[in-house]
C-alpha cells in the first residue's frame, strides 16, 4: 500500500455505533454506513523528533454502495476531500464473506485495473504482497499481517477493533547498503466496516560512504474524528 487513504461509516442499531454489541472475533461482510454517510478524519505529520504538525481535515463521503467493480461485489465508492483543497480523491471499499476487508486505489483509467489491498481481518493470516529482487543486491518485500484484537479510542469514541500491520521494505546489501521501511498499523472496526486509526512510520537508512550512515525517521497519524 505504502500510502493509506481513508473511509466511512454510519449508524448501526448497536447503541449509536459505540461498538459493544458484538465482538471483532466474528467479523462481518456487511457494513453500517449508507450512501450519503460522511466521516471526518484528522491527519497529522510527525517529524523525526516526534513533533506533530497541525492537523489536516479530510471529509470522506459515501457516494454509492452495493456496487460490482473489477470482479468484486459488495463494493462502496468513497469521495475524499481535504478541507482547503479543491481536489478530490476517489477510492473503493469491499468486503469478503470471510470477513476480510479491501481498499481499492482509483488511480487507474479502468475499473478492472483497480489495485486492491486486502486486509486479513477475517482470515487472520499474513499476506505477502510482493517479494522481488530488484537487482542482485536489492530486495523489495511487502506483507500485510493480522496482529490481534484491541480496544481503540479516537475522538469519535471507543471501539473493539482488529489490528493489521502493513510493512513495506526495500533493502540493499551492496558496498553502500541502505534500507527503507514503511510500516502502517491499521485499526479496523468490523461493525463499522472501516478503519478508525492508522499510524504510519518510515525509517530510511542510507550509507553514503563506507563508515558514514544516516537514518531518517518520520511518521503520520490518522484518526476518525466524527461520523454521521
Amino acid at each position: 500500500m505504502k500510502t493509506f487513504t481513508h473511509s466511512i461509516l454510519a449508524l448501526v442499531a448497536c447503541a449509536s455505533l459505540m461498538i459493544g454489541c458484538s465482538s471483532p472475533s466474528s467479523p462481518s461482510s456487511s457494513y453500517a454506513y449508507h450512501a450519503g454517510s460522511t466521516f471526518i478524519f484528522k491527519e497529522y505529520e510527525i517529524d523525526s523528533l516526534g513533533n506533530y504538525g497541525p492537523p489536516k481535515i479530510a471529509v470522506d463521503s459515501v457516494e454509492a454502495v452495493g456496487l460490482s467493480i473489477g470482479g468484486w461485489t459488495n463494493v462502496s465508492r468513497i469521495i475524499e476531500k481535504a478541507i482547503g483543497d479543491t481536489n478530490t480523491f476517489m477510492f473503493y471499499l469491499a468486503y469478503r464473506s470471510n470477513g476480510d476487508f479491501a481498499i481499492g486505489d482509483s488511480g487507474f483509467s479502468s475499473s478492472a485495473q483497480i489495485d486492491w489491498s486486502i486486509l486479513p481481518t477475517g482470515s487472520r493470516k499474513t499476506i505477502v504482497v510482493s517479494d522481488t529482487m530488484l537487482s542482485s543486491t536489492e530486495r523489495e518485500y511487502e506483507s500485510i499481517s493480522y496482529i490481534g484484537q484491541e480496544s481503540i479510542t479516537t475522538p469519535a469514541g471507543t471501539f473493539n477493533s482488529i489490528k493489521i500491520e502493513d510493512k513495506f521494505t526495500v533493502t540493499d546489501t551492496s558496498s553502500y547498503p541502505y534500507s527503507y521501511i514503511n510500516t502502517d498499523d491499521i485499526w479496523y472496526v468490523p461493525q463499522l466496516g472501516m478503519f478508525v486509526k492508522i499510524q504510519g512510520h518510515i525509517s530510511d537508512t542510507t550509507t553514503y560512504t563506507i563508515g558514514y550512515t544516516t537514518t531518517t525517521e518520520s511518521g503520520n497519524l490518522m484518526l476518525l474524528d466524527s461520523y454521521k
